[in-house]
């Protein structure tokens, strides 16, 4: 889910776009209750709290966070570029959160690659929020892990080795995950031309990235192009269960209460899965989440 509307920066290879927002909104409290009623049919680390857009722009994270009850807290994650510049006690609050994890958004420590990929970022500011984040943690011996997420170009390339191994070593990443870009239709054309990796490019960071801990450092790299692109694995049907089934639904909550619900499908061709869409309703509407998940209607989910 998203709490908010907006983001503080305007990244040239988002992708979301932001063209149209003119202001932020934000959930309410009421929403936020309805919306927590879901978190026991959630595995743990996958109860996205924010994802696509910048928490700290709510006024009432924090108190958001700990509305969470404590046996939940575990599900929880969320993704933030912590460029806003915040008080200590911020980071005390997410520091004693309890939650499974938080995704910190990084391209480089060079200053000017950094505010060139995190638009309206400032650097200077971007490091004390960082040290004040890791001085709280430190100073609790934090549960929450800490993971980072780096989106590799041309610019950065020859930095995300050395990157990776100092987040692990010097700056608390229980996991460090290097990222292509969608190629989504609003990336300025230069910016793709100048800055996308090529398979060679990608090639030569694979083979330099450090050798640490199995799952410490992924490499997601963009699909390989069409003509070269192995046969897929078989893929198993989906099963015809009755009720709610584990794994099968995804879910996507709007700031307001939209809930946008998906299935999990197998296309006829390739066995590749699928997003097929059910429904769409406010997340206030649902009487009780678990007669609500038990009487979907399978049919409506194609084999």
């Amino acid at each position: 889910m998203d709490i908010v509307n907006n983001c503080n920066l305007r990244c040239p290879f988002c992708l979301y776009d932001y063209s149209g927002v003119r202001r932020t909104n934000v959930m309410t409290r009421e929403i936020l209750e309805a919306a927590l009623r879901l978190m026991p049919y959630t595995k743990d680390g996958e109860f996205w709290f924010s994802c696509l857009h910048e928490p700290s722009l709510h006024p009432d994270f924090l108190s958001f966070l700990n509305l969470i009850p404590n046996e939940m807290r575990n599900k929880v994650f969320f993704t933030s570029n912590i460029a806003r510049r915040m008080p200590a006690s911020y980071f005390q609050g997410l520091a004693r959160s309890g939650i499974d994890h938080i995704n910190i958004s990084i391209e480089s420590r060079t200053p000017e690659i950094y505010e060139r990929m995190r638009k309206g970022a400032r650097f200077p500011i971007f490091m004390e929020n960082w040290d004040k984040l890791l001085n709280a943690f430190n100073e609790v011996n934090s549960s929450v892990a800490l993971r980072y997420i780096i989106m590799a170009y041309k610019s950065n390339l020859h930095e995300l080795p050395d990157l990776a191994r100092y987040l692990i070593e010097e700056r608390r990443a229980a996991q460090v995950e290097i990222r292509y870009t969608y190629d989504v239709p609003f990336i300025d054309p230069a910016f793709r031309e100048q800055e996308f990796l090529t398979q060679t490019d990608w090639d030569w960071l694979q083979a330099n990235l450090p050798t640490l801990e199995p799952g410490q450092i992924l490499l997601d790299r963009p699909p390989v192009p069409s003509g070269d692109e192995p046969s897929p694995a078989p893929v198993p049907a989906p099963t015809l269960e009755t009720g709610f089934l584990p794994g099968r639904y995804l879910a996507r909550l709007s700031w307001d209460g939209t809930l946008e619900l998906r299935g999990i499908s197998v296309a006829s061709k390739g066995n590749t899965m699928i997003e097929v869409p059910i429904l769409t309703k406010n997340v206030r509407d649902i009487g009780d989440p678990e007669t609500f998940f038990n009487t979907l209607d399978r049919s409506e989910i194609p084999a």
